[in-house]
């Protein structure tokens, strides 16, 4: 499978057949695999990450009930 089908950039060998893996994906699949609920966006400039912005949210139970009010 070519870089392109997998999704990943091209980038410099480390070693033999492997190549390097970019810091924006390794924030990337960590925040993703600690979000429940939420939105990670990437934002590219010039066929480059420049920035990865995450959301997070929080979801409750359609049954929980609501604080009475004083």
């Amino acid at each position: 499978m070519s870089s392109a089908a997998s999704g990943r950039p091209e980038g410099p060998p480390t070693r033999i057949g492997v190549r390097a893996v970019p810091d924006w994906l390794d924030l990337v699949a960590h925040h993703v695999a600690g979000t429940d609920y939420g939105v990670v966006q990437i934002t590219v400039h010039g066929s480059r990450v420049v920035q990865v912005d995450w959301t997070q949210r929080a979801r409750f139970a359609a049954n929980a009930t609501a604080r009475n009010e004083e």
